[in-house]
């Protein structure tokens, strides 16, 4: 069981404790990834829901602008159907941690939710709502659909590939050397992606004359190295390194100007 799993069944644990306690009427029961249900899987939009207790959670990845969203609908006490949407400022999914802060948009309630603080305690208990919408997260990463690093969501190049972004030839980028792919996040500006080299992070470009520009441009010489690919493993993209010197020699920076299809 990795981090993130054991968080949430620690949260419905909590949440039954609490339930039995005050008697109150709704009962739950773990919530996990096995029933979930695609809503849509498209070149826009990737859609899942799961129910749980008479909750249903359905989580929205927009391909497009690389943003998560979610919303749950169950029965009120009087038996009406309500509805809540959520903001979702999600800040890590990687590997076998999550931060994530729901934030109801009509009363501003924020529920927390952190792999890295899994201490038993009533303060923690969320509802069974904020449960699924975790483990729907879960989900996403355990297809390698996306991940989120510092904040910033990246999404598999295969599902970045499907959408149409005619307004950008450059993007962030974010390489996981535990995934078999390249993650590819929001559009940006030549000035940006080359401050985002010389940063010594990635980008992805839609050509290879893209590519070997700011890599250029990123380099305090002028000077790249590629274009390249690693031989090892399956879908490796082509791209360049920024170069400086350093003694004489000519040194690759660790940043990665990525461009094409993978290989």
């Amino acid at each position: 069981m990795n981090k993130i799993s054991k968080l949430i069944s620690i949260v419905i644990c909590l949440s039954l404790v609490i339930t039995l306690f005050f008697q109150f009427p709704n009962k739950t029961e773990a919530v996990t990834t096995k029933d979930f249900h695609v809503l849509e899987d498209s070149n826009e939009k990737y859609v899942i829901s799961q129910e749980q207790d008479g909750v249903t959670g359905i989580l929205t990845l927009n391909k497009k602008t690389v943003e998560i969203s979610y919303q749950t609908e169950e029965i009120g006490s009087e038996g009406e159907k309500v509805s809540k949407d959520y903001e979702v400022d999600l800040q890590t999914l990687l590997n076998d941690n999550l931060d994530v802060t729901f934030k109801d948009t009509k009363d501003d309630k924020k529920y927390e939710v952190n792999s890295e603080d899994i201490q038993a305690s009533f303060a923690f208990v969320i509802p069974i709502g904020i449960a699924i919408g975790a483990v729907l997260l879960e989900h996403l990463l355990a297809l390698g659909l996306a991940v989120t690093v510092v904040g910033v969501t990246y999404i598999a190049y295969s599902e970045f590939i499907k959408r149409k972004d005619n307004k950008h030839n450059h993007f962030i980028a974010y390489r996981d050397k535990d995934k078999p792919h390249l993650f590819i996040g929001k559009g940006i500006s030549r000035a940006n992606a080359v401050k985002r080299l010389a940063q010594k992070k990635d980008t992805w470009s839609t050509s290879k004359s893209n590519a070997q520009s700011i890599a250029k441009a990123a380099s305090p010489i002028g000077k790249v190295i590629g274009a390249e690919i690693d031989k090892k493993g399956k879908n490796k993209h082509y791209h360049y390194h920024p170069v400086y010197k350093l003694k004489g020699k000519y040194e690759r920076t660790g940043a990665h100007a990525f461009f094409g299809a993978p290989r």
